[in-house]
């Protein structure tokens, strides 16, 4: 009796171009968003992917981070990080009330801040959803939890968020202003998920 040769596991290079072209659309999706929130038209870049091992990360995002937990619920869960720069947050901030940007970055989570963070990750998360919007059948609900400030990637060991996954990097331009580099770290099976869901 002949023996069915065991099929060899998908190769984890497979999820980077769907989980790309997922990113893309997802930040298209939150530019769009953002142009109407910051009253700036605001541009995204090609949006990368790179698969980074938790024991990479601090080589990966050697700064200091505010750490944003996002819960998916739905047809695909489970839970991500969208991980800013304190002075790009405190930029959004500036942004969003209609200031100049400050000087200096940021210290200590303030009312404002968390204020318009929520804001920001609110159109975020709508975006993720309308990213499905061909596949409204797979559209995941997206929740986001309040940020809290890291002195480094070390502390993402301390979340509930695996850190042995996929780094998803892309860049928001609101008029003249510096752009605001994004990254959302996600576990790997959640990556997967999400990148089988949007082939």
């Amino acid at each position: 009796m002949s023996q069915e040769k065991e099929k060899a596991p998908p190769s984890r290079s497979a999820g980077v171009k769907p989980l790309a072209a997922l990113a893309a659309r997802q930040m298209q999706q939150a530019a769009k968003a953002w142009t109407e929130l910051l009253h700036a038209a605001v541009t995204t870049d090609k949006a990368k992917v790179q698969e980074v091992p938790a024991e990479g990360l601090e080589k990966a995002l050697s700064w200091p981070l505010v750490a944003i937990p996002v819960t998916l619920e739905g047809p695909v869960q489970g839970g991500f990080l969208v991980l800013l720069k304190p002075e790009h947050a405190a930029l959004l901030r500036d942004l969003s009330a209609g200031q100049p940007p400050k000087e200096g970055g940021l210290m200590e989570m303030d009312g404002a801040t968390e204020q318009a963070l929520g804001k920001w990750m609110e159109s975020l998360c709508a975006a993720t959803a309308a990213t499905f919007l061909s596949k409204p059948e797979t559209a995941p609900v997206a929740r986001a939890g309040p940020a809290v400030i890291l002195k480094d990637a070390a502390g993402l060991a301390g979340t509930s968020v695996a850190t042995d996954g996929w780094l998803v990097s892309g860049t928001l331009s609101a008029g003249e202003h510096k752009g605001i580099p994004v990254h959302q770290l996600l576990p790997l099976a959640l990556g997967t998920a999400l990148a089988d869901d949007f082939r």
